[in-house]
């Protein structure tokens, strides 16, 4: 309720806080380093205005008045001052009239002492302002801002007095603001659906989301500094080596963007941390312009900057001072060493390199990443952004979300484009950590499309110029699935966004859109970067149709033990052979078999709808659902082939939940193939061979009870919520009509559950029912995302990016980390790890891992820029806890990535409903590089026994600081998770555990911070560790 007494007691607080930090601006002349902010413009003071505001408004009723704080948001100034609740708990975020409805005024007093009142310029900056608003000082009205990604300097010199001066951001929801915000504010397919929009862009909170400050100007002003690192070497198919890089030397572009307001001789003195330094004395005139030196570094000087799991992440200074007619300004950035291309044609082939040297446009052979010289096998995550409220943004989350991709075993982010630019925090731990940056540009559907005007244009320069200096950035393209064809309302991507991204940064990969077939023109064919073809920008409209012919591969191709047996049976799969012919007496698959065995002219045969498809041979192999290959005696297991050619970036496919009316997903229930046990087809890989880059595919999942449950009445504690469904109707978005809370959470989960689970009473409620349901549901989703990327690691694929990395809230979600602020209830600093992304960094992302299929096909992938030798060895575990022997193979892959190794297991005495394959991967030296324990069936037809599992938290820390917890079961237990509210993460989890006799160790690694005693943090993991 907004009682007067409440408007009243504010308006006291908040008049007593300006007092005090009016007259500690004065005091302050630099931004806090908190992570979360830009690098300022650069003058001879600075003046931060960041901290306590007052935020008021006119209802019909009554004037309300409330503390807000700066950066931040008005949401969460308003749940802060308690006249709102925790906009994420039930459906609150659909309360919107008080933030939506009225015109809400950001004030605040500041101090310009006499003194510092004189013939200097003073310039008014925001970093970041979200949503529409008009700016005044003293009353005069300065501007509109509209843009979010914008940063906004005004010349405030006129409008500025001695003493106190008053700064106004009034936020008008009638200012169109052309959608440049936030694309996924207000709802997405794993965000919240708001009711409020602004010219039909769904909005949710507005506020001054970044730091604004007064920049005091003595003549001269440095806004943005620019290093770009190229190479000037011969192009490399090789890893380089640090010091040896041969002809190898670096050479560094410092752009420096200033603003000056007369005219004035400067020198500019440029120099590298590394030993490297350049200046230069030149006379500028009044405006904004630019200057480049460059610097170089040889390969003495730096070492190379390696992605996460292959090398180390040395970063470097270059510090820049400029020195104008009365005042000397300083200023600098980090960059970091290395040489990327993007691939598209066969870059192994010498020949290839010497002719496309200097060629125009991209190759049609696939896609793929070298760094330094090694191909690479990019895979990882797309990154949504952390937070629906800006006020809740945080930047140790953003730094552990990184740490957290990393330890999952991952080594690229793909900055996803209906988000935001993300804070510097964010990016500087992709640098120290070694993640790749693939980054969209922020563009995305339902009204968030490009128009070509000077706004956006600005914003454009100003975060390429902000951003590029990063070293883990290697790739800017487009838009998130906006398929640029030119001549089109599309072709602006290409026409006006990429046009000025090439324009400000030639140093990087540039690329129509996420995904995309390519370039006709305007890129070097072998690295990717711009290089300034007449013919300009031209993207390809659809992927290239090829004519393959592809003969058998020699035996010395192949990596593969050839097999013996009677008839092998191979699910969804079909052969696109030479000829074909109808044999229509075989009316099952096993009769198909025997018939084709009978016939000189058939190899194999597909089965499919009672009819037999004899093949003369095995090439051209692809998933064809429904088709059974018949493998006869003799010709089994099938040698493997080059992959066909197609598209060499997709999306796709997504796993969407069903079976209960929700804001996405289909009311009906539609259930899918399991894909347990997987469905392998030999392929030849490497980079030689036509390949592809999968920069996203997902599957829905939920989150845990701990994450969950804070943001629902416990009446509503299950995944129907407790309540009558609602009617909802639509396509990819529906429109929910009833009070059924989880009909908001986005995705039902009953299609991944029942799939894998079999039929359960999810309509039941109670805490330790929601547990049951939300550990299935995450479990589907990640025993459906392993056979996916155990199925995708086996074919030539060099990127693999999940959707998604991260939730946005509690929901039925994409994300392998749940929702990570960690000031809200439920939730871990960075996100708590889904069994998903334990197993990702169990197996599933490592650079060497195996896998089986149903009939024993299975593989070893090197993707290591390494050589491997070692051995593989794969048991058959019971669910009685026996452990049986079934190959001890040594083997030997040359460097990848993309080096394979095909052979043959004998399962056929196996009961698979109660075995699991356990795939252990060792170096030579002894050294486990691997563990993949595969499921033969779903868990609905698993054979298991009841079990009683125990554990204790040990009262020391381990050298490395982590705490062991001891885990001990009576009989052998299977997929046992520990979950706790503790910050934190497991060194292994969703294990089995199959040692009755033995306990099973593990770590826990907790998050500490400096206010956080690690005597703390046992006690709390240790009261609610289960």
């Amino acid at each position: 309720m907004w009682t007067k007494q409440n408007i009243q007691f504010s308006f006291y607080l908040v008049g007593l806080f300006f007092v005090t930090t009016a007259l500690g601006l004065y005091r302050t002349q630099k931004l806090s380093d908190n992570g979360l902010n830009d690098h300022p413009v650069v003058g001879s003071k600075l003046f931060a205005l960041d901290g306590y505001w007052t935020a008021l408004t006119e209802t019909e009723e009554q004037s309300l008045v409330i503390e807000a704080q700066v950066p931040g948001d008005l949401i969460s100034d308003l749940e802060r001052a308690g006249y709102i609740g925790n906009p994420i708990y039930e459906m609150n975020f659909l309360n919107s009239t008080i933030w939506h409805s009225y015109i809400w005024n950001y004030t605040r007093d500041f101090l310009l002492p006499s003194e510092e009142i004189d013939s200097d310029r003073y310039l008014l900056v925001f970093d970041g302002v979200k949503m529409g608003a008009r700016v005044y000082v003293n009353e005069h009205e300065i501007a509109n801002t509209t843009d979010q990604f914008l940063r906004y300097t005004f010349d405030i010199t006129d409008t500025v007095k001695p003493g106190y001066n008053r700064i106004s951001v009034v936020f008008d929801p009638q200012i169109n603001v052309n959608g440049r915000f936030m694309a996924c504010t207000g709802g997405w397919d794993w965000a919240f659906y708001t009711n409020t929009n602004n010219y039909g862009s769904s909005t949710f909170t507005k506020g001054i989301w970044k730091s604004i400050y007064i920049v005091k100007v003595n003549e001269l002003a440095i806004t943005h500094v620019v290093p770009h690192v190229f190479y000037n070497g011969s192009y490399p198919t090789q890893p380089l080596q640090d010091g040896n890089h041969g002809n190898f030397e670096s050479q560094v572009q410092v752009r420096v963007h200033y603003l000056a307001y007369s005219k004035q001789n400067v020198q500019l003195n440029v120099s590298g941390e590394w030993g490297s330094h350049s200046s230069s004395t030149f006379t500028i005139q009044p405006g904004e312009d630019s200057v480049t030196l460059k610097l170089t570094a040889t390969a003495e000087e730096i070492d190379l900057w390696w992605p996460a799991g292959i090398g180390p992440h040395p970063l470097y200074y270059v510090n820049v001072t400029m020195m104008g007619m009365k005042a000397t300004i300083q200023t600098q950035r980090r960059i970091g060493f290395r040489v990327i291309a993007l691939v598209t044609g066969n870059d192994t082939d010498p020949n290839y390199v010497k002719k496309n040297l200097h060629a125009d446009g991209t190759d049609t052979q696939g896609m793929l990443f070298r760094i330094n010289g090694a191909a690479i096998y990019s895979r990882g995550a797309n990154m949504i952004p952390m937070e629906e409220l800006e006020g809740r943004l945080n930047a140790s989350a953003h730094y552990q979300l990184v740490k957290s991709a990393v330890d999952g075993g991952m080594n690229t982010l793909r900055v996803w484009g209906g988000g935001i630019f993300l804070p510097d925090v964010w990016y500087d731990a992709c640098d120290e950590l070694g993640i790749l940056v693939y980054h969209d540009m922020q563009y995305a559907q339902r009204n968030h499309s490009p128009t070509n005007d000077s706004i956006q244009a600005a914003e454009l320069k100003h975060q390429i110029r902000r951003l590029s200096h990063h070293p883990s950035i290697i790739i800017w393209d487009g838009c998130n699935e906006c398929h640029v064809v030119i001549h089109t309302p599309t072709g602006i991507y290409v026409t006006f966004v990429m046009a000025i991204v090439a324009q400000e940064d030639k140093s990087r990969i540039i690329w129509p859109s996420c995904p995309a077939p390519g370039w006709v023109s305007g890129v070097n064919r072998l690295t990717g970067l711009p290089n300034g073809s007449p013919l300009g920008l031209l993207p390809r409209s659809q992927p290239p149709k090829h004519t393959l012919t592809i003969s058998t591969p020699r035996l010395d191709d192949m990596n593969i033990d050839k097999g013996n047996g009677s008839c092998h049976f191979v699910k969804n799969t079909d052969y696109s052979a030479g000829s074909i012919w109808l044999h229509p007496r075989a009316a099952t698959k096993e009769m198909c078999c025997e018939e084709c065995s009978k016939n000189s002219s058939c190899f194999m045969a597909v089965f499919y709808e009672s009819t037999c498809w004899f093949k003369q041979n095995a090439s051209q192999p692809s998933f064809r659902k429904g088709r059974i290959a018949c493998w006869p005696s003799g010709t089994f297991p099938p040698k493997p082939s080059p992959p066909a050619s197609g598209a060499i970036e997709t999306h796709g496919p997504y796993q969407h939940g069903t079976g209960f009316p929700a804001v996405n997903g289909k009311t009906d229930l539609e259930l899918f193939d399991p894909n347990i046990p997987l469905t392998l087809i030999p392929y030849l890989t490497g980079p030689k061979y036509y390949n592809t880059y999968a920069s996203e595919f997902g599957c829905v999942v939920m989150s845990s009870f701990e994450s969950m449950a804070p943001t629902l009445a416990k009446e509503h504690w299950g995944i129907h919520g407790g309540s009558p469904p609602d009617n909802c109707t639509g396509d990819f978005t529906n429109t929910c009509t009833g009070n059924n809370v989880m009909a908001q959470r986005n995705y039902p989960c009953d299609s991944i559950i029942i799939v894998y689970f079999g039929e359960q009473d999810l309509n039941a409620t109670g805490e330790s029912v929601f547990k049951k349901q939300l550990y299935m549901c995450m479990l589907g989703q990640a025993l459906n995302m392993k056979s996916n990327i155990e199925t995708r690691r086996s074919m030539n694929e060099f990127g693999t990016l999940i959707w998604q990395l991260n939730e946005i809230w509690p929901t039925g979600g994409w994300g392998s980390l749940e929702y990570g602020t960690p000031n809200q209830p439920g939730q871990v600093l960075g996100g708590r790890w889904k069994p998903l992304h334990y197993w990702l960094s169990a197996s599933i992302y490592k650079d060497v891992m195996a896998a089986c299929d149903g009939s024993g096909i299975c593989y070893i992938k090197n993707d290591a820029i390494s050589a491997f030798t070692g051995t593989v060895l794969v048991c058959a575990i019971s669910t009685s806890g026996t452990n049986t022997t079934l190959l001890y193979l040594p083997v030997s892959l040359e460097a990848g990535a993309g080096s394979i190794y095909w052979f043959q297991v004998d399962i056929s005495a196996i009961n698979f409903n109660s075995t699991f394959l356990s795939l252990h991967v060792q170096s030579t030296s002894g050294e486990t590089i691997s563990i993949n324990t595969q499921p033969l069936v779903p868990p609905k037809y698993m054979e298991l026994v009841p079990t009683n599992v125990t554990f204790t938290v040990n009262d020391y820390t381990n050298p490395d600081g982590s705490i062991g917890i001891v885990v001990l079961a009576d009989q052998p237990a299977f997929y046992v998770t520990l979950t706790t509210l503790a910050h934190g993460r497991f060194s292994e989890n969703v294990f089995l555990l199959l040692n009755i006799k033995a306990s099973h160790p593990i770590d826990a690694y907790l998050y500490l911070n400096e206010t956080t005693a690690l005597e703390e943090m046992w006690i709390f993991l240790n009261s609610i560790l289960h």
